[in-house]
């Protein structure tokens, strides 16, 4: 058995790896006892986990605490995970990655062999949780993992359309805004709500991982994009002033259309971003 030590420094370091499990594989049904494994939170929030007494794992185990149905994940692709950990009587391990969203590629260099082979097939919106055997100062016990595979697309409900705003439409695989011709562009920055998120509000100083496609006002031309479902972290005091203008403070899951005006953008064509605000965080001093 690995100690528990090594495991975590690997979990918690930037690639969420479980790096020193690769020879052990994973019990593809769950015994009883991890059956009764109680994980309670909303997806991407630092979960609270309940352990039968006696928890005792000999081989790592896995279990579907939500089940996801969003885009199914494959080898090589990007994805969004929080990942947190507890000990054997489902007491939080605390680090400095708790509960901090991570782009990360599913591969073996992204998040090691073993991971990689449990989240391929995996869909986004799932939590998944893994148990382990590992000894701390000779004792047999169990390691938890609580994974999260957030969306890279944006969820929750479309609200009425705003008058005078671009249409949107679906153009090599991304949601941009399509070309206005000879409509005069608005003077003032607008933001218009596509679908509106459930998460928390994005608030100042925060990092925020996004897609969005950037286009011209009056062509459509796109200026800049995001690959599909390939999102990237942005620092909000780092992004043009309109851009940060109209995500701040709409909620996490929302897809949102800004017209911002060339006083507001790097330029001086009225710019047109679609963005999908896919999580947020504030993050620690010197990051």
């Amino acid at each position: 058995m690995l100690a528990r030590s090594r495991i975590i420094a690997a979990l918690l370091a930037a690639g969420l790896v479980l790096a020193g499990c690769s020879e052990q594989s994973i019990d593809k049904e769950p015994t009883a006892q991890v059956q009764s494994v109680v994980v309670e939170g909303s997806l991407g929030s630092i979960p609270a986990v309940s352990l039968p007494d006696g928890m005792n794992v000999t081989n790592r185990e896995e279990l579907q605490a939500i089940p996801g149905f969003g885009r199914e994940l494959g080898a090589g692709d990007t994805a969004i995970l929080t990942v947190t950990t507890f000990d054997g009587e489902g007491t939080l391990i605390e680090g400095p990655a708790l509960g901090t969203p991570k782009i990360v590629t599913i591969d073996r260099d992204g998040v090691g062999e073993v991971l990689a082979e449990t989240l391929v097939g995996k869909h986004e919106g799932s939590r998944i949780v893994l148990l382990e055997p590992v000894q701390v100062k000779g004792k047999d016990t169990t390691l938890v993992t609580v994974i999260d595979i957030l969306p890279t697309v944006a969820e929750g409900t479309v609200p009425e359309p705003v008058a005078g705003m671009p249409e949107v439409g679906l153009v090599n695989d991304r949601q941009q805004a399509l070309a206005m011709g000879e409509e005069p562009a608005p003077a003032d920055l607008k933001v218009a709500p596509l679908i509106v998120g459930q998460g928390a509000q994005v608030l100042e100083g925060q990092r925020v991982l996004v897609t969005f496609a950037s286009t011209h006002w009056s062509t459509g031309e796109l200026i800049d994009a995001t690959e599909p479902a390939t999102p990237i972290a942005v620092n909000l005091n780092d992004v043009v002033p309109g851009m940060r203008a109209g995500i701040l403070d709409q909620r996490v899951g929302s897809r949102v259309l800004l017209v911002i005006p060339p006083d507001q953008a790097s330029g001086t064509d009225t710019v047109v971003i679609v963005v999908d605000i896919l999580a947020a965080y504030t993050p620690e001093e010197g990051q």
